[in-house]
């Protein structure tokens, strides 16, 4: 055993603890071919105030992944939830060890969890004896302590296996995570690896996993982050292999000239749990991948306020497009944006009414302008009379066949074509029958 006694104070900081760090030990931990050494760090409390250390977390750099840290916590309690995370960083590794104690602070006396001045740990780790600088690994380390007891913050650390299928190494996870006060964070992952989002306010937390194509993601999860359970650790997991379909949502160009981002909500029906929410990009198509075949989904978009006017899209979370993927269905939807000032005063009523299909089905019916090209889309339901407002002009009229269950119904459209003008209201009737 060999040790040094190189010994650097870190400036106080915002966040950070006062503290010296020192390489105090380094042992031959080989075994058979595989050659380890274990590198120990003391971590001494260099100022005049008691470190709390619940909820705070040690970090440092190393160039290469760490699968563990140990540590001798002397007559300190170790975390109860021993929470590590090794991840990537631009100078190699961050390493990151929380202090998740479970217990309230009542009942855990403060000697478990205070570092009192001049006292000291000591953190351990495994390595090779190549390639690692220890003056950079002991420069980087530092004490993180908990920013705030009264802000309430805690964490997530979410999981992710390693590859199970040859399907899933040319494709990343991803998770979203939703929260109370509209939360809502999308985080792309890499196999094997486990990601922390800290700083979340107490409270629910509910986090979907995307599907991969041919993959659904696992059933939705749902945690409750408390002063009692300030972390919660989640495994991302995939369904069994299944047949999918895709959807293209073609977007028109941006109406206004300021750069809003604008996002749709796609919800799968028959599974339940929350929508997935998509980034969408105005004049270029967005295709919706890994649709479940026989699956029932919700589609729906938000307007938007630009200079005093709002802008309504033809589908909306009261009026949602809803459809069953199958590759027999329509796999293309024209989303379209009406200034609210035009559609009162230069759109034109038409009526539309809809016969023969079964309770909560929503097809498509499809206005194709002849001379500018323009579709406009819309979704209708059984038993209703709908108002749709249109540019006066040439239509064609197409409606969409419906799908469930594996039971097909097609439309009957009154009228192939349809003339809308100014000052007279037109009429369609869309009867569909279920073709046996």
């Amino acid at each position: 055993m060999s040790a040094e006694s190189n010994i650097g104070t870190l400036v106080s900081q915002s966040g950070s603890a006062e503290i010296s760090t020192q390489l105090v030990a380094i042992s031959d931990t080989s075994f058979g071919s595989a050659h380890q050494l274990l590198y120990t760090f003391l971590i001494t409390n260099t100022s005049s105030n008691e470190i709390d250390l619940r909820n705070g977390v040690i970090q440092f750099i190393t160039p290469f992944h760490l699968e563990n840290v140990e540590g001798d916590f002397g007559t300190l309690s170790w975390p109860t939830n021993k929470i590590f995370v090794s991840e990537r960083h631009p100078k190699g590794y961050r390493n990151s060890l929380t202090f998740a104690y479970s217990a309230e602070p009542p009942q855990l006396g403060d000697e478990h969890t205070i570092l009192k001045p001049g006292a000291s740990i000591q953190l351990s780790f495994d390595a090779p004896p190549l390639g690692i600088e220890l003056e950079d690994v002991r420069t980087s380390l530092k004490l993180l302590l908990d920013p705030s007891p009264q802000m309430k913050v805690g964490q997530l650390l979410i999981k992710t296996p390693l590859p199970k299928e040859a399907l899933f190494v040319s494709q990343s996870p991803s998770v979203e995570v939703f929260g109370e006060e509209g939360f809502h964070q999308q985080i792309m992952l890499d196999w094997g690896q486990t990601h922390i989002i800290d700083q979340l306010p107490y409270g629910d937390y509910s986090i979907h996993t995307n599907s991969l194509e041919y993959f659904p993601g696992g059933t939705d999860q749902h945690v409750a982050l408390t002063r009692s359970s300030p972390s919660a650790s989640l495994l991302v997991d995939y369904e069994h292999y299944v047949d999918t379909t895709r959807l293209t949502i073609t977007m028109p160009q941006k109406p206004v000239s300021a750069n809003i981002q604008k996002k749709i909500y796609l919800q799968n029906l028959t599974r339940g749990g929350l929508p997935q929410t998509k980034r969408i990009v105005w004049g270029k198509d967005h295709v919706l991948n890994n649709l479940i075949m026989g699956h029932r989904y919700r589609l729906w978009a938000d307007g938007f306020t630009y200079n005093g006017t709002k802008y309504l899209p033809n589908i909306t979370h009261k009026r949602p497009y809803e459809f069953t993927a199958d590759n027999n269905a329509v796999d293309q939807f024209s989303l379209q944006y009406v200034a609210k000032s035009e559609l009162s005063k230069t759109m034109v009523p038409v009526l539309i009414e809809v016969r023969g299909l079964p309770l909560g089905a929503r097809p498509i019916l499809s206005l194709k302008d002849k001379s500018t090209k323009r579709v406009y889309q819309y979704p209708i339901s059984h038993a209703e009379t709908t108002v749709f407002n249109v540019v006066p002009g040439k239509y064609v009229v197409q409606g969409s066949v419906y799908t469930v269950n594996k039971n097909k119904f097609l439309p009957a459209i009154s009228l192939k074509e349809v003339d809308v003008n100014e000052g007279s209201v037109s009429k369609i009737s869309v009867i569909y029958k279920k073709v046996k």
